[in-house]
């Protein structure tokens, strides 16, 4: 058998170099559909497959609060229901925290070196993970005043110095951290499933942990008792031996609902739940992986039909030879190996070129991935993909065999060397059914990927069109740190009047403002509102966004204000506080009455300054596009100066080349300062939707190639027909059939397996695009204009493929195709 194998894999090395055209064209396709599928499954088995770099990464858990006022949304603990929880849960083995959001800190002497991002932890988190450090060692618990850096903070800021460790940093406010250790290049903090994908697309990676204190106002409330109505700290634990998430879900649950009941003021209807760490942080990109894998499946399908048509129309040109091989006593079984030797050879090559192709493409997606896709810097080629692309190859090999062992399984001898004898050429109706059921098969794949490629096309259109509640053109973002010197809230006060006095009398500058959390740029921060003269119901207080809004912050971002009015120069320190809310807020807290004039106080316990709302503003969309306005207020910053604000620039041209002006005015400010993520507003929305986007491209690019592929097969089988009946349109032609006449006749045959084909995708598709309704926004998943077009389109292509063979059969010279005949 071994013999008889290498004499048929040399017999069908032989005949494919003998045919080079068919065999490049075979192996450029297989090349293109292993290869896709080869990169995208390299994206999904780094992103979705392997294992997170954590020691024991199926036991790692995350702990979330479940707010009765938005069910079914994870949310972050209070201090105090996190110290219960990891005191009252038996199913961990640790429980830890980490703050809800990270900082920007500069450090003093490195200013030009920009800013750090710092994400501040438990004590022992780092150990938690198990975090193996490749320079000194990872904090303990109970310690403070240290610092772990990351592997590219330590690289690009210290110049990979081994002597970094022990050396002091002074940050922004006087802090001093000493580095203790070197996080390994592989270990990434999973911020993306602490922020969400949203913030993550616009935070830098973190550059440094250090351990945060749980004394002080930040846990405790003035009283000694913990702060159990504020909410910041998600928290990570890992299960302890043999207890399953499940378990750890009900438990949780059920220590939940006796705090609920033990601190009925703060905590009613609040419960808590269980996620596994890996679903935490690769959830949101599962469903638009799946859909480029099941795409990239399509287009493989599509590959091989193609391949598969080819074959059987170089079988079926081959039939004589089959014919004299079986006459002179080659059984059934011999034919159809070399057949299959063939396709496995073929198969073969465009595995090699795809594994070769791989890596660039690789390279090209995680270019154009978001920087939100989770797992970014583990994409890559690994053994695991070799295998799979190996694997495939195989299987694609036999698979695409199939119809030319058919073929070479059943050659009718007498009658194929008959017709040989005879001159007679051409294609049986066996044949010529099955070559139009695979086109036909083209057709109807390629409908399934132009479908999903429109739907995400007319969604991603819809969510462009979602007003963000601003007019993000012509605008600037940045943002900045205070300086140091400035202690006081008066001298940060004096020290914002002037640089926003100055921002505005740049040349092109039209308005200029600030906020604390910028719109599609940042996290949020929430609060509890008492309404005055309302009776106090802690549990079920409305909870609200709470922002500053600095200088002409709602002229800059051109958001309207809709009732009463925004703030001014005289809601100065010395006025009464006031406050500016937006529509939702009114929906929220006070439906059916007018908000102006109403008091309200801030916070756990309302013990704080009264603010009188003094202005309703519309609705603006901070997380992200599609995402429901949330409850919104604003105070002046004027009454209360924050230490890093974002700061939003409206000019009259481009915003871009503002950015040089505005860091040159920083400099020169007294006292100086730095400025950090300088963007404009259409990158931060750009970076906002840059999954959408990378699923669309994707897909898109998918659809496009399918199109392309079965105009291809429509043009080879209506050349195809043509060739074989040169000798019937010379007869018409000869007996006064007009040219336009015979056009007809091969155009009406490219429409009629097109039309056929559209039929069976338009069904498949309508199945298929339900699987993508997660995907899409703004659109159903059997939108009419969609499952309009693409037939359309298709039937167009399908016409313009049949151009050149109608127009060669309406030009045949009746005598010369006679006479051929």
């Amino acid at each position: 058998m071994w013999d008889a194998t290498m004499h048929d894999l040399r017999a069908a090395g032989r005949a494919l170099a003998a045919s080079r055209g068919f065999t490049l064209l075979a192996v450029l396709a297989l090349a293109l559909g292993i290869g896709a599928n080869g990169a995208i499954f390299t994206v999904v088995n780094a992103v979705l497959l392997k294992p997170l770099p954590y020691r024991d990464p199926g036991r790692l858990v995350m702990v979330w609060s479940e707010n009765p006022q938005t069910p079914g949304q994870p949310n972050v603990l209070s201090p105090a229901d996190f110290a219960d929880l990891r005191t009252m849960s038996r199913s961990f083995s640790g429980m830890e925290f980490a703050l809800s959001f990270l900082v920007r800190v500069g450090v003093t002497g490195r200013e030009d070196e920009g800013l750090l991002t710092v994400s501040r932890v438990g004590a022992s988190l780092l150990d938690l993970l198990g975090v193996q450090p490749q320079l000194g060692r990872v904090f303990g618990r109970d310690e403070r005043g240290v610092a772990v850096l990351s592997d590219a903070a330590w690289r690009s800021r210290f110049g990979g110095d081994p002597g970094v460790i022990g050396r002091r940093l002074t940050l922004s406010g006087n802090e001093t951290l000493e580095i203790v250790g070197v996080a390994p290049p592989e270990f990434a903090f999973p911020y993306r499933s602490m922020l969400g994908p949203s913030a993550a697309a616009t935070q830098q990676p973190v550059d440094l942990w250090a351990p945060m204190p749980v004394e002080g106002s930040f846990f405790f409330q003035p009283n000694g008792q913990p702060v159990r109505a504020v909410h910041f700290l998600v928290a990570l634990a890992r299960l302890a031996p043999g207890v399953t998430v499940e378990a750890a879900r009900a438990e949780v649950a059920t220590h939940a609902a006796v705090l609920a009941a033990r601190h009925p003021d703060t905590s009613r209807g609040w419960g808590a739940t269980v996620v596994a760490l890996h679903d935490q942080t690769v959830g949101s990109a599962r469903p638009a992986l799946l859909v480029l894998l099941g795409g990239v499946g399509v287009l493989l399908l599509m590959a091989m039909v193609n391949v598969a048509n080819l074959m059987l129309a170089r079988s079926l040109a081959r039939q004589r030879e089959l014919a004299v091989r079986a006459a002179l006593g080659a059984s059934g079984a011999q034919l159809v190996r070399q057949v299959l030797a063939e396709s496995l050879l073929l198969a073969a090559g465009g595995a090699v070129v795809s594994l070769l192709a791989v890596r660039w493409a690789v390279r090209g997606l995680v270019a154009l991935a978001p920087p939100s896709l989770p797992r970014l810097a583990e994409i890559g080629p690994d053994t695991t993909v070799v295998v799979a692309a190996c694997a495939l190859a195989l299987i694609v090999g036999a698979i695409v065999g199939l119809v030319p062992m058919w073929a070479a399984a059943t050659p009718d001898v007498r009658t194929v060397l008959q017709e040989a004898s005879r001159g007679a050429a051409g294609t049986s109706r066996a044949g010529r059914r099955v070559r139009a059921v695979l086109v036909v098969s083209q057709i109807a794949l390629a409908t399934v990927l132009a479908v999903q490629a429109g739907l995400l096309t007319r969604s991603f259109a819809a969510l462009l069109a979602v007003d963000p509640g601003f007019q993000p053109d012509h605008l600037l973002t940045l943002q900045m740190n205070a300086p140091d010197r400035l202690q006081s809230a008066d001298d940060r006060r004096a020290f914002y009047q002037d640089w926003f006095a100055r921002l505005q009398g740049l040349p092109g500058v039209v308005a200029a403002g600030g906020t604390t959390r910028i719109p599609l740029g940042s996290t949020t921060v929430s609060t509890t509102v008492f309404v005055d003269g309302r009776p106090v119901d802690k549990a079920q207080l409305p909870e609200v966004e709470f922002r500053r809004a600095m200088h002409d912050y709602f002229t800059a971002m051109r958001i309207p204000v809709r009732r009463g009015r925004g703030f001014t120069a005289a809601d100065g320190p010395a006025a009464p506080p006031v406050a500016v809310v937006n529509d939702a807020f009114v929906a929220r807290v006070f439906p059916g009455q007018d908000p102006i004039g109403q008091r309200i106080a801030l916070g756990p316990d309302g013990a704080g300054p009264k603010l009188t709302i003094v202005g309703v503003i519309g609705d603006v969309r901070h997380g992200s596009l599609e995402e429901t306005p949330a409850a919104e207020l604003y105070i002046n910053y004027l009454q209360n100066p924050p230490v890093a604000p974002f700061i939003a620039v409206r000019t009259t041209g481009d915003p871009a080349a503002l950015a040089a002006s505005v860091r040159q005015l920083a400099r020169t400010m007294d006292p100086p300062f730095t400025i950090f993520d300088v963007r404009t507003m259409d990158d931060l929305r750009s970076a906002s939707v840059g999954e959408r986007r990378f699923t669309l491209v994707l897909v898109g690019a998918f659809g496009l190639v399918a199109v392309l592929l079965a105009a291809v097969g429509v043009y080879g089988v209506v050349a195809l027909v043509v060739s074989e009946r040169t000798g019937e349109f010379g007869l018409r032609v000869a007996l006064g059939a007009v040219p336009a006449t015979v056009a007809r006749l091969v155009v009406r045959e490219a429409l009629h397996v097109t039309l056929i084909g559209v039929g069976a995708g338009l069904v498949l598709a309508a199945g298929a695009a339900r699987l993508l309704q997660s995907q899409l926004f703004g659109v159903t998943a059997l939108d009419p204009m969609t499952f309009a077009a693409v037939p359309l389109a298709l039937v167009a292509s399908a016409l313009v493929a049949a151009v050149a063979p109608a127009l060669r059969a309406a030009r045949l010279d009746p005598m010369q195709a006679l006479r051929n005949e």
